[in-house]
């Protein structure tokens, strides 16, 4: 029987994941499922006012700090909806859903500390990923007039880079690569640091320095796709090659129906 390796990252790709009802998310909650909720953030551009009373005065005010419209909008939309989903999946009321933050500026929930959760945007979509473990989660738009190539010596190896180049896709290789790395550092609280240029993420099993404090467990790190103009890569935490089950929802278009959803009075 093949040994369980130790200390490692796992890079795949699933070409797509199972979907369920967005109204009967609460029948998924539970350790063995990771939940991502994906939402096209300018469907929502006339509910900002409906959807600014979820979020506190500091909220609001870093909200009015954004200069340009679009941001200020992908800021309430996202921040919103954390706090009703994350409601709903720890049986709360959405204004007791307040954030702390680890030194890394990771957010936690100090009522719900097991409860653990991440967020990302581009273009004009979200994604949201709640679990009970630690998870990460990036999403990036296939800018095609991006210049992968003048980037690539500072964000990957030298392995990372020629793979890019023999791609068939460069730039939609770039971004998978990309992702799954953002994903990693997510779940990890991390961020993009010196380290960040060493971090494999080819397809496989890596196994990693054990002495690194950041790299002490073991992760599965997937790629995804939702539409063909975006790539988006899902990171976890794990104990063993035991994965979980991804399952994907689709927060309603229309501010009605989310109001039934989250049961929001008017």
């Amino acid at each position: 029987m093949k040994e369980t390796p130790n200390n490692f990252l796992q890079f795949s790709t699933v070409e797509s994941l199972r979907e369920e009802n967005i109204f009967h998310f609460e029948r998924f909650i539970n350790p063995s499922n990771i939940l991502i909720f994906k939402f096209n953030i300018t469907n929502y551009a006339n509910a900002i006012n409906n959807l600014s009373v979820f979020l506190n005065n500091d909220e609001l005010i870093r909200a009015n700090k954004f200069y340009k419209k679009e941001d200020r909008l992908s800021f309430i939309v996202c921040r919103s909806f954390l706090k009703l989903l994350l409601a709903v999946y720890t049986k709360s009321l959405p204004k007791n859903i307040n954030f702390s933050f680890f030194k890394n500026k990771k957010p936690f929930l100090k009522s719900h500390p097991k409860v653990c959760f991440n967020l990302s945007h581009s273009h004009q979509i979200g994604l949201i990923a709640i679990a009970n473990i630690p998870v990460g989660i990036d999403i990036e738009f296939k800018n095609k007039s991006y210049d992968v190539l003048e980037s690539m010596s500072t964000v990957f190896g030298k392995n990372e880079i020629n793979y890019v180049h023999n791609s068939v896709k460069p730039t939609e290789t770039f971004f998978k690569l990309w992702t799954r790395k953002e994903a990693l550092v997510k779940t990890t609280g991390q961020g993009i640091d010196s380290n960040f240029i060493d971090i494999p993420c080819l397809d496989g099993y890596h196994h990693i320095n054990s002495t690194k404090p950041l790299f002490n467990k073991n992760y599965n790190i997937k790629n995804f796709y939702i539409t063909n103009d975006y790539v988006c890569a899902i990171s976890n935490e794990t104990d063993s090659l035991s994965k979980p089950n991804l399952i994907l929802f689709s927060l309603p278009q229309e501010y009605k129906l989310l109001e039934s959803l989250f049961s929001i009075s008017s």
